[in-house]
């Protein structure tokens, strides 16, 4: 029994060898299965995170696309502002100047009149008592002329004033000076 023993041994021990082997290239064969879905798993990682990134360059061009636009709308904006303030200062010179023509064109009224007299010639009469100021050379001769021949006082002078620029204001009203 010796020989058949042994054959049967060898034969059991091949069977279990080649069931091992078999589990081995199984056990293998699902190694290698899950060596390539992790390989899978990181390239779809990998792509994943390349689409992220291209997603998040995207995005970032657009904000500073966004930026650059709100800047220029901003500048836009800033230039406007200074044009329509130009335009403002330029319409109220123009206003003041039309103003100014139009005062210097209308008709002057008596009281406006009896001011400007005052302010441009009477006010500005001013004796000089410093002989060494005074003209030295002759006087005019006022021959053939109408001149003052004496100065007197006048003493109800501010009466007769107020009486005649009283019967001045009766005739003519203000709206009419």
């Amino acid at each position: 029994m010796d020989g058949s023993s042994s054959v049967e041994e060898l034969t059991r021990l091949l069977r279990e060898a080649e069931q091992r082997a078999k589990e081995d290239r199984q056990r293998a064969e699902r190694e290698q299965q899950r060596a390539e879905e992790a390989e899978r798993e990181r390239q779809e990682e990998r792509q994943r995170a390349e689409r992220e990134q291209q997603r998040a360059e995207r995005e970032q061009q657009r904000a500073e696309e966004a930026e650059r636009e709100r800047q220029e709308e901003r500048q836009r904006a800033e230039r406007e502002q200074q044009r329509a303030e130009r335009e403002q200062q330029r319409a109220e010179r123009e206003q003041q100047r039309a103003e100014a023509s139009e005062e210097q064109t209308r008709l002057t009224t008596l009281d406006e009149y009896i001011t400007a007299c005052h302010a441009s010639v009477f006010s500005r009469f001013a004796i000089e008592t410093d002989p060494n100021l005074t003209s030295r050379g002759s006087i005019t001769n006022p021959r053939d002329k109408w001149c003052p021949k004496n100065l007197r006082p006048w003493p109800d002078f501010l009466d007769q004033q107020k009486l005649t620029f009283g019967t001045l204001y009766d005739a003519f009203p203000t709206e009419s000076r």
